[in-house]
């Protein structure tokens, strides 16, 4: 099998007709370059030149495979720079995986932040339920997630973020709007629109009240922005998400849950076995400062 040296060699000769200055420009000898010419046509089975003294002219399967090689050359020439370009984040794809709750919170102006510093790079963002992320990232169906610790899968690892803890949200008319804190055992008299048990965030609140309370559950919804326009238009219903699934623009009050908290630990996911690219470890900061700007 001929290689790329192969190729660059035959080339230079083949536009030069000339095995002396061919080896020049390639700052071989000529000796060298004759012997890697020779070990092409042997590969390939057939003369590449007719050679009368220092002199060479390409055969008709020499002119014939020159059109090739260039086209390789070429190809590997492009992929190079290619690589060069991705690398220096001047181009390339980037796919990430969000949480709901995060891809409303802290994706936006990461997003933004990044495509200010790296326009040409084209970001597509999958957003779902956390099992849904995590299984993105396993499939490396995106290049890593934003969703929660500990995981479910062994291939994947996780960077963790922050606390993330879930809170009561009423609307202003609620007779609860204003209040600070809220304790758990006191949620069961509070009519509530919770996501479904396909959430996580929901098995979470399930798992921390079995067996102490019984939730008063008129709705159950599945997704988080539904949510929070169906409780933006009650009196007596609210809900139960984490506190950065509600933006300071929203007029929602945000009641901390205590006695006890609940809360997970929200973590980047990666995939064990993947190198992340330049782009993946760029947008990875840029949500870490976003994170931290909101804790």
């Amino acid at each position: 099998m001929f290689e790329l040296r192969h190729l660059r060699y035959f080339v230079q000769a083949a536009q030069l007709e000339h095995m002396g200055r061919a080896a020049a420009a390639l700052h071989i000898s000529q000796s060298a370059l004759s012997h890697q010419v020779i070990q092409l046509e042997q590969v390939l089975g057939i003369a590449l030149f007719d050679r009368v003294g220092r002199t060479v002219h390409l055969t008709p399967a020499g002119r014939h495979f020159k059109a090739y090689a260039q086209h390789i050359l070429k190809s590997v020439e492009d992929a190079r720079n290619s690589m060069y370009e991705i690398g220096a984040l001047n181009a390339g794809e980037l796919h990430i995986g969000a949480f709901h709750t995060f891809a409303a919170s802290l994706l936006p102006r990461a997003v933004a932040r990044f495509h200010h510093l790296h326009p040409n790079v084209r970001i597509v963002v999958l957003e779902g339920h956390a099992d849904r992320i995590e299984s993105a990232v396993a499939d490396s169906e995106v290049d890593f997630g934003v969703g929660f610790a500990p995981l479910s899968r062994a291939s994947l690892r996780s960077d963790p973020l922050f606390e993330d803890k879930l809170a009561l949200v009423v609307p202003p008319s609620h007779r609860l709007f204003g209040r600070r804190r809220i304790r758990l055992r006191d949620l069961d008299a509070v009519p509530l629109a919770l996501l479904t048990s396909r959430f996580s965030m929901r098995r979470l609140l399930d798992g921390a009240i079995a067996g102490v309370l019984r939730l008063d559950v008129r709705l159950e919804m599945e997704s988080v922005q539904a949510l929070l326009r169906t409780i933006a238009d009650c009196t007596e219903i609210a809900t139960v998400l984490p506190h950065r699934a509600v933006s300071a623009e929203s007029g929602l009050g945000v009641i901390s849950i205590v006695e006890p908290s609940i809360s997970r630990l929200a973590a980047l996911l990666w995939h064990k076995d993947r190198i992340p690219s330049p782009a993946a470890v760029a947008f990875a900061n840029e949500i870490r400062n976003q994170a931290d700007k909101q804790c």
